[in-house]
């Protein structure tokens, strides 16, 4: 199992609430760094969770869709994590005088 493979698993077992786990790796573990929001529709939010691999210090990214009502369940799309690098962004806002 590759470290991406790996990510995603961890991913797909830590948010299914309930349902069939997969195998993880023994070789590598991982950390939640992050969890960021996409776009809402109608019955799913997408979702992407960022993770810290604990062996190599690399950060993993994997896309999914939070289920809104009580009848969706979390999808978990079949694609490995994708590294991801973290990089901050300035923003000017405007504010009241």
């Amino acid at each position: 199992m590759t470290e991406a493979e790996a990510a995603s698993a961890w991913v797909r077992n830590e948010w299914s609430f309930g349902r069939e786990k997969v195998p993880l790796s023994e070789d590598f573990h991982f950390e939640e760094v992050d969890f960021q929001n996409g776009p809402k529709h109608r019955w799913y939010e997408e979702a992407t969770t960022i993770l810290k691999c604990e062996e190599t210090g690399r950060y993993w990214g994997y896309d999914w869709q939070e289920g809104l009502t009580e009848k969706q369940e979390h999808e978990f799309p079949d694609h490995p994590a994708y590294e991801v690098v973290a990089k901050e962004i300035t923003k000017k806002v405007w504010i009241k005088k």
